[in-house]
């Protein structure tokens, strides 16, 4: 071959070698950048809206606990002597499995439906741009004395509706409750319970729940699916200064955050449901206890421990 076309092949190959080198080290580059802009603006988002569920708002590794036979195994010995007084259902949030013991069984909802209430009050108040920071006079027929202290300002006190959302959540007062409830129409109630993956069943002007059902409204929640985030994660923040520390928080160490709402009927149904922010681990835990407070304390505070144990302790 001709030393003049040699010489131009090996030019032109300095050349193009030396342009796929600049593409190869600018793609690095760009996919460092993206990714080092990606991880920045999830980990913005994480701390934005801590209570929800990181994979519906960025990508991240996971702690992919698989193994639960044994855990399985714990809580049936725990509970059976309990048969049909005791209810749980557990579930492991970043893979959705899950354990249920007479997770079926249907209860008086009680003031875990004080959640439910939220929702459909913040749905309303978002979508008729509703100020929540106003202020309204407590009605005669909002004044509930069963459970809270806010019927003691009487009727004609004035409260913001942010605070009777606070006082519903946070110290489950019945009259916070009632003066949200008469304030949000039928089809924000409505929107709310579609939504949902439970059957609304009313008795005796109870609503009728089962542990799982009920997990589904805190998952609701924690993976924001019927409420805009901010809401959701109100919500959530409002949870994690529940007055209830004596049920599944109580074996919880104190530095790790749960969302939980717990429940009263006639002083022989006492539940507890709650999200625990376990880091890379966070589950969901909801009983219900058919027996006298200190009992069911006794059987929420055993299996709570035993759960978080595992969890925390079990190696992948």
């Amino acid at each position: 071959m001709n030393t003049q076309i040699l010489k131009e092949i090996r030019k032109w190959n300095y050349i193009l070698g030396g342009i796929l080198v600049v593409l190869v080290v600018l793609n690095i580059k760009l996919f460092f950048d993206f990714n080092s802009k990606a991880s920045a603006t999830g980990d913005t988002l994480v701390k934005k809206y801590p209570y929800l569920a990181s994979r519906v708002l960025t990508s991240f590794d996971r702690d992919l606990l698989v193994n639960f036979i044994p855990l399985r195994k714990q809580l049936r010995e725990a509970t059976k002597d309990y048969q049909e007084t005791f209810a749980l259902y557990f579930e492991y949030l970043p893979t959705g499995i899950s354990i249920g013991i007479n997770d079926r069984t249907e209860f008086y909802g009680a003031s875990l439906i004080k959640v439910p209430i939220a929702m459909a009050f913040l749905n309303f108040a978002r979508r008729a741009n509703l100020n929540i920071d106003q202020t309204v006079k407590i009605s005669k027929m909002e004044i509930n004395q069963d459970f809270g202290n806010l019927w003691k300002r009487g009727e004609g006190a004035e409260i913001s509706l942010r605070e009777a959302l606070k006082l519903a959540l946070t110290e489950s007062d019945n009259t916070a409750a009632l003066i949200l409830f008469f304030r949000v129409p039928e089809e924000d109630y409505k929107y709310i319970y579609e939504n949902l993956d439970i059957e609304y069943i009313e008795d005796n002007n109870q609503v009728i729940i089962t542990t799982k059902g009920y997990a589904s409204i805190l998952k609701a929640l924690y993976f924001s699916s019927i409420l805009h985030k901010e809401d959701s994660q109100y919500i959530l923040e409002l949870l994690t200064f529940s007055d209830y520390i004596d049920r599944i928080r109580a074996p919880i160490p104190k530095e790790i955050t749960v969302a939980n709402k717990s429940g009263i009927f006639s002083k022989d149904l006492h539940q507890d449901c709650g999200i625990v922010y376990l880091p890379r681990r966070p589950y969901l835990l909801c009983m219900a206890s058919l027996s006298s407070e200190e009992e069911a304390a006794r059987r929420i505070q055993e299996v709570s421990r035993m759960v978080y144990q595992y969890i925390s302790h079990e190696e992948i």
